[in-house]
């Protein structure tokens, strides 16, 4: 986003909105993985999917 030149808000009525895309970007980083500890996605329990080889 630093490198944009332009950022029109809402010139778009089908786009999702900039505050939208702002909570959206926050979640992802929230999602990464992460060192032992800390919030991140989630890589074992019993709620993952097996892998299949």
């Amino acid at each position: 986003m630093q490198s944009w030149e332009v950022l029109l808000c809402g010139a778009h009525p089908g786009y999702t909105s900039y505050e939208q895309f702002l909570r959206k970007q926050f979640r992802l980083q929230q999602n990464c993985t992460r060192a032992e500890g800390e919030a991140g996605a989630v890589r074992t329990g019993a709620a993952q999917r097996p892998v299949q080889r």
